[in-house]
């Protein structure tokens, strides 16, 4: 813990429970981040479990460093030691990406059925003026080889 933190929590451990709620609740509308919720729930049940089973076995209350161990390894379980300094902005980008992949995917779409309709249409007008068209597994080059190869060989 930073000692900034002690000072300012008279020599003792901070709380990060309540230091991470204060740091991800928007300060204007007072709404807290719902990750933060979620994971902040889930660790004073964590925290409420450990002290109840401490109770029964006769050991004292949890410090508030137990406590704050009990916060980090769920912040490190839970996002994979990362935490987002807003979520609601990544959430918002995300589903602009969202959006954009859908876009791309049905611009996609409209050009395959594009070349397709183009290929049906290649194909009847050769077929229409009596041109085969060329085999897809032969290349130029492997026909201006075969030319080559005749003219030498006198074919």
């Amino acid at each position: 813990m930073s000692l900034h933190l002690r000072d300012e929590a008279g020599g003792n451990e901070p709380d990060m429970l309540k230091l991470i709620e204060l740091m991800h609740t928007n300060k204007k509308t007072g709404v807290k981040d719902k990750k933060v919720v979620q994971i902040t729930e889930t660790v004073r049940s964590q925290v409420n479990q450990i002290a109840s089973q401490r109770q029964t076995q006769g050991e004292g209350p949890m410090t508030q460093a137990e406590i704050n161990a009990v916060v980090v390894r769920r912040l490190v379980d839970n996002m994979h030691m990362s935490f987002p300094c807003n979520s609601n902005a990544a959430q918002g980008d995300h589903e602009q990406l969202r959006e954009e992949v859908k876009t791309l995917k049905k611009i996609q779409i409209e050009k395959d059925a594009q070349i397709k309709f183009l290929l049906n249409c290649n194909k009847l007008f050769l077929d229409k003026l009596g041109i085969c068209p060329p085999s897809p597994l032969s290349s130029p080059m492997d026909e201006d080889e075969s030319e080559t190869q005749e003219k030498i060989m006198g074919i």
